[in-house]
């Protein structure tokens, strides 16, 4: 075998982000793009390939040249293969109707690159010819990146589930059947959702990847169709003789706690199961013994939410091709599932639709780079005008119908907000009462909210003094930085605050970015001291919610409640968030709040209570909340910076609840300056805490936790007359 072939290289002067030099090539035939953590991390750009492959996909012509782990790219084959290949590789029925297929494969060779190295810094131009072609090929590569930006408007219409979430919750009870029966361990069971795009798809990947900086983005332009990837998954990367893949298993909200998905037996067993599998896939190809987890179930970002993430690597036979690596490990063991042949075979009964390039791989064989490919998930397909989306789950022994479903729209929402887009509220719900209410639930109105309006944020100035004054200022230019690309001097905007605060006892203080202007403006008001105020609600649906940043633009929640809000819930019947506040609910003897799936503000008096509850032993959960369980509740209350925690007392669902012991405790300690010590049970300064009927809550967490102080006795005012109470404290027994 020759070795390695030098490339030739050439710096380039050019210090701007790969979506902005991406967007100059647009029009060129074969764009492609590969973004994010891909051969060291940057970006690889390539047009006007020398060939398309139109033999067996898995096999590609080296033309003699060894695959080496040196530095840089040179260039290669850059393409995509389909998730149907799988049938080219196992005897498995035919898949569901495919409604607008697509070619199984598509493979292109790659002469050239412009290629972004993350860790220097620096742009240059790659390839792998020589001489006169070397150099007519740098001056085409210097006349695309002098090209002006040409960044373009896109719409999508609303993205419909395609059969419906009926339809797919039956086939997670299918699969799960098959799973209880002993058929299969794991599959993994998806849905399509469909929309139309008014605009250019290029533009939909370069925002978002702005938005989302997805690990192992690509996009691909092959004449006839385009993919919009925002993938965080590595599906197999080969450097040399070594192997790697990193399976993800286990989804949450991206600003969930890691430690709650870490914990969750459901997605470990999901993540491990899929390890397995991917171990006995490496290991047809690699030495015997060379096969280790180099980590196991890890919690990691990506794309809009939180996965657990496994990394398995092996040491390939000497005599092992990329070709027969492909072949033992595809498709990637995370979207099929265990037995693989045998998920296969259940997911093509189950599933409504035929899955295109979604869950098959995209990435590069190169002979410099090596190989190196992606799962295909947080995809946007394009053929035409058409568009879907395809989002699924890992179906084990003990997933429930709801919540799969409820993870579906947890992975699919950030990706359309990222790029501006929603589901359509006329998608089927899930069959719950909860569904049912919220179909009756009207609509907020409004469109999304406008981000070029800029973003704003909102704190309580308390005796001169800013409160969590960090925390307001990090969430906010965490925004700026990720909306905008505009770095913020934290320290710089959090001392404006206090220059323009220091004489005021109690404000509220508005911080405003305008992305426009490039202006900061802050507004300082004298207000009174916040009070407990009870308040009432207007439930509105808003699928998409309003994000995880806190927009000028509110028109989108302009019609406010009686008392002046709104509670926005999705199309499933689950909470969200008010116009202005985060939302709890108290049930028996649990406190429950939407969690953080990214279509909710990540609220600072959020953070405290849920710090204020633990703190207590309180149990309380980030999970989703249906609209059902408003009616179960015994208290409900609302969290913001201005008003702190503030009691519900009732909606327009006729629901009415009174101010709970809960509440009030919340209430009073919320502006201490760390979590209290003492039990709740101190906040009554009483020996015996009775407890009103309806305050159910505090009564069976005393029960559950014995008491609630050293000495502390509970009882309920059912079982104890006023007469010995009045009795008891007389004679000095109890206070």
């Amino acid at each position: 075998m020759a070795a390695p072939r030098e490339p030739f290289v050439r710096l380039l002067s050019l210090a701007d982000r790969p979506t902005s030099v991406l967007r100059r090539m647009r029009g060129e035939p074969g764009l492609v793009g590969l973004v994010g953590a891909w051969a060291g991390g940057g970006a690889i750009l390539a047009c006007r390939p020398g060939e398309v492959h139109d033999g067996d996909p898995f096999d590609l012509p080296d033309r003699g040249e060894h695959v080496g782990d040196g530095a840089g790219f040179g260039g290669g084959w850059i393409g995509l293969w389909g998730y149907q290949l799988n049938r080219l590789l196992e005897d498995v029925p035919p898949p569901p109707p495919r409604p607008r297929p697509q070619a199984d494969s598509w493979i292109a060779r790659y002469d050239w690159v412009l290629r972004y190295d993350a860790a220097a810094g620096h742009w240059a131009f790659e390839t792998l010819l020589s001489g006169r072609a070397a150099e007519a090929a740098y001056a085409e590569a210097e006349e695309l990146v002098v090209r002006a930006d040409d960044r373009r408007p896109f719409a999508f219409e609303p993205f419909t589930m395609a059969a419906g979430a009926d339809h797919f919750r039956d086939a997670v009870a299918a699969a799960r059947e098959h799973i209880w029966a002993g058929d299969v361990f794991q599959a993994n069971i998806c849905s399509r959702f469909d929309s139309r795009l008014d605009g250019d798809p290029l533009d939909v990947f370069c925002t978002g990847v702005d938005v989302l900086a997805p690990a192992h983005a690509a996009y691909l332009d092959t004449g006839d169709r385009q993919v919009v990837s925002l993938s965080p998954e590595l599906f197999l990367r080969r450097e040399g003789r070594e192997a790697t893949t990193r399976p993800i298993k286990g989804t949450a909200p991206a600003t969930q706690d890691p430690a709650v998905l870490e914990r969750s037996a459901k997605d470990r067993a999901e993540n491990v199961m899929i390890v397995d599998l991917m171990r006995n896939d490496l290991g047809r190809v690699s030495e015997i013994g060379s096969v280790r987890v180099t980590s196991l179930a890890e919690p990691e970002p990506g794309a809009g939410v939180r996965h657990l993430v496994s990394e398995v690597r092996g040491t390939l036979t000497a005599d092992a091709s990329d070709a027969d690596l492909l072949r033992a490990t595809f498709p990637p063991g995370s979207v099929t599932g265990a037995p693989k042949v045998r998920a296969m075979e259940v997911i093509h009964e189950l599933e409504a639709t035929g899955r295109e390039v979604y869950t098959g791989a995209i990435g590069y064989r190169s002979p410099v780079a090596g190989l190196e490919t992606s799962v295909v998930i947080r995809t946007f397909e394009f053929a035409g005008r058409d568009c879907w989306i395809g989002v699924g789950c890992g179906i084990v022994a003990d997933s429930e119908p709801d919540r799969e479903l409820a993870e579906v729209f947890t992975k699919v929402d950030p990706l359309l907000a990222a790029v501006g887009a929603t589901r359509a509220t006329t998608a089927p719900p899930p069959a719950t009462r909860a569904a049912a209410a919220a179909r009756t639930i009207p609509d907020a109105t409004g469109s999304r909210p406008d981000p070029q309006l800029g973003v704003f944020d909102t704190l309580l100035v308390r005796d001169g003094e800013p409160v969590a004054l960090a925390e307001h200022v990090d969430r906010l230019a965490d925004s700026v930085l990720a909306l905008y690309d505009v770095p913020v001097d934290r320290g710089a905007l959090g001392a404006r605050v206090r220059a323009d605060t220091v004489a005021m006892k109690t404000a509220r203080v508005r911080t405003s970015y305008d992305p426009v202007a490039r202006e900061w403006e802050i507004e300082a008001e004298a207000i009174d001291e916040p009070a407990l105020q009870p308040r009432t609600l207007a439930l509105r649906r808003l699928p998409s919610g309003l994000g995880e940043h806190k927009w000028i633009d509110r028109r989108v929640v302009a019609e406010t409640g009686p008392a002046g809000d709104l509670l926005l819930v999705d199309d499933a019947g689950l909470l969200l968030e008010c116009g202005r506040a985060n939302v709890f609910v108290v049930l028996d003897d649990l406190v429950v709040t939407p969690p953080l799936d990214g279509r909710i503000l990540p609220g600072t008096v959020r953070a405290r209570v849920l710090e204020l509850l633990r703190a207590q032993r309180i149990p309380v959960l980030e999970r989703p909340v249906s609209v059902d369980e408003l009616g179960k509740a015994v208290e409900v209350f609302t969290t913001s910076s201005i008003r702190g925690v503030q009691p519900v007392v009732g909606d327009d669902g006729a629901r009415t609840w009174g101010v709970g012991s809960l509440t009030t405790w919340l209430s009073d300690r919320l502006d201490r300056a760390s979590p209290p010590t003492e039990p709740l049970a101190s906040y009554h300064g009483a020996r015996v805490l009775v407890v009103d009927n309806y305050d159910s809550f505090t009564y069976n967490l005393a029960q559950r936790l014995g008491t609630l102080g050293a000495g502390v006795e509970v009882v309920r005012n059912d079982q104890t007359t006023v007469e010995e109470l009045v009795a008891g404290a007389s004679s000095g027994a109890f206070t």
